[in-house]
């Protein structure tokens, strides 16, 4: 429907539509859709939306589970607000596309960045991973279960492609939740507060950052809310710093190492290459060793990619891959022995 390279006009700012007026922050003229995102501008994702059109945009808010409980062992968990497309008027359309007029919990917006960083498929989240008595036997054991294929692998990665750009960017709305040895992917919001007392939007807001790191290889999907901040109501401003120091903390309790810098050393023109320069260099490039995710993955996509690394697969079930043992991130032994467990999950039409 709609590529990182195509143009939206911003309208300098100003976009009326369905008799009401909607604004950005800047007054942008042609955006990119990259750049829309990059910007966060209300006008370019409202131009995006009504591309979309209102089933296909109502059907992929319900596809990411916002409007449905997610399924966590907790009391009292609230489904959120998403009003049946049929209630949906044009301009409901419009502001939707940006955001507004839709209720999510932190654990929906977590649970759909995850499948973004997983490559497109929805997880059941839970708290509490084992349960052991004292002796030693496990009472309680939960493993990443698929709930449905949101989108395909190819557009999961285009989106964290573009989720990249509004850290790395110059420009970006989240330039403040970047790190300096690993990529994060994430997105900004500024969000109104509705008034109880009248049920319109009131002046109060909520900043947030949700986002991923690393955004080649996640390990950590961390939102940070700031309800009502007094300095400025920006995400991008209030949450952001706040997620970058908690991804660091959270990379480094993890043990995730940064990425070793590849040093190619010219050697004088004419002289011969040493035997063992090229091993040493591959050495030097491989010597954090860590189990990819095959989570998400149908099984030619978990197959094709182990075969390229080596790996003796095992697998049970069918569908696409729901656990994996070893799991992501875990270092690599020299048997490469993988076992996938796969589950069938509902699939929707993906672009």
């Amino acid at each position: 429907m709609v590529t990182p390279g195509e143009l939206f006009f911003c309208e300098r700012g100003r976009f009326q539509t369905a008799g009401r007026a909607i604004h950005d922050t800047h007054p942008y003229g042609w955006l990119s859709f990259a750049e829309v995102i990059q910007y966060s501008s209300n006008i370019g994702a409202a131009k995006v939306g009504e591309r979309l059109g209102r089933e296909r945009y109502h059907r992929y808010l319900r596809a990411f589970g916002f409007g449905g409980r997610t399924g966590i062992e907790l009391p009292g968990e609230t489904p959120g607000i998403v009003r049946p497309v049929q209630r949906w008027t044009h301009v409901d359309l419009a502001t939707l596309s940006f955001g507004q007029g839709v209720s999510v919990t932190p654990v929906q917006m977590a649970a759909a960045f995850a499948a973004i960083a997983n490559g497109g498929t929805l997880l059941r989240p839970f708290v509490v991973k084992r349960v052991v008595a004292p002796d030693g036997e496990v009472v309680l054991e939960n493993e990443p279960t698929a709930v449905r294929r949101v989108v395909s692998t190819r557009s999961a990665r285009t989106t964290t492609e573009l989720l990249r750009r509004v850290v790395e960017h110059e420009g970006g709305t989240g330039t403040k939740a970047r790190l300096e040895d690993f990529p994060v992917a994430g997105k900004t919001g500024t969000a109104q507060k509705v008034d109880p007392s009248t049920g319109v939007y009131s002046s109060k807001r909520i900043g947030s950052f949700v986002g991923f790191v690393p955004a080649d290889e996640p390990r950590a999907v961390i939102l940070v809310l700031i309800d009502e901040p007094s300095t400025s109501s920006y995400g991008g401003v209030v949450a952001a710093p706040v997620f970058r120091a908690i991804a660091a903390g959270v990379l480094k309790r993890l043990g995730v190492e940064p990425p070793a810098p590849i040093v190619l050393a010219r050697a004088p023109r004419g002289a011969p290459q040493k035997p063992g320069a090229r091993r040493a260099r591959t050495a030097a490039a491989s010597s954090v060793a860590e189990t990819p995710s095959f989570l998400g993955l149908s099984l030619r996509e978990a197959l094709a990619r182990a075969q390229v690394s080596g790996w003796d697969v095992r697998v049970t079930g069918t569908g696409y891959v729901a656990a994996q043992e070893p799991m992501p991130g875990t270092p690599i032994v020299a048997a490469r022995r993988l076992a996938l467990r796969l589950s069938p999950v509902e699939a929707i039409a993906s672009p």
